[in-house]
């Protein structure tokens, strides 16, 4: 369940303490919720409510890397202001109140922009020649939707 509350003195205290027993870094931790070190250091310092799928990132990150403090990572969910849902006993779902578009969008753009830059020059160019292909298809099938036609079923 997701609440508009969150503890941030215990949401702090518990990321200090994840970060002291699996030795990690401020970027160590950024890596695992797939954001900036700048924005860790605002979620340390409680400055900034972290987003949920950043959060679960982390959390889910932790318990496969550090499986023993996957109860805290639970527990940094809670502080944040995100309860426990069904999908929180196995899964890797959000609340479905838990999703603001722009920052969902935020959080897969980093995500690919990670994937993107440990990629060589090769795979880089393959994949976007990939998209633009992709994009030229969408764009079309929407001209002939807008032109009346009806829509190819790909």
């Amino acid at each position: 369940m997701h609440s508009t509350t969150w503890d941030r003195e215990k949401f702090g205290e518990i990321l200090k303490k994840i970060g002291e027993r699996a030795q990690l870094s401020p970027a160590e931790i950024a890596e695992l919720a797939g954001r900036s070190r700048s924005q860790v250091n605002r979620w340390t310092r409680s400055e900034n409510q972290p987003g949920y799928d950043a959060l679960r990132r982390f959390a889910d990150n932790l318990a496969r890397d550090f499986p023993d403090l996957a109860p805290l990572g639970a527990e940094l969910l809670e502080a944040a202001g995100y309860g426990p849902t069904s999908a929180d006993v196995g899964g890797v779902e959000a609340p479905s109140d838990a999703f603001d578009d722009d920052q969902h969008l935020a959080d897969l753009q980093s995500q690919l922009e990670a994937v993107l830059s440990s990629m060589s020059k090769r795979d880089r160019r393959r994949w976007e020649r990939e998209m633009r292909r992709e994009e030229i298809e969408r764009l079309e099938r929407w001209r002939r939707l807008m032109g009346g036609d009806s829509p190819k079923s790909d």
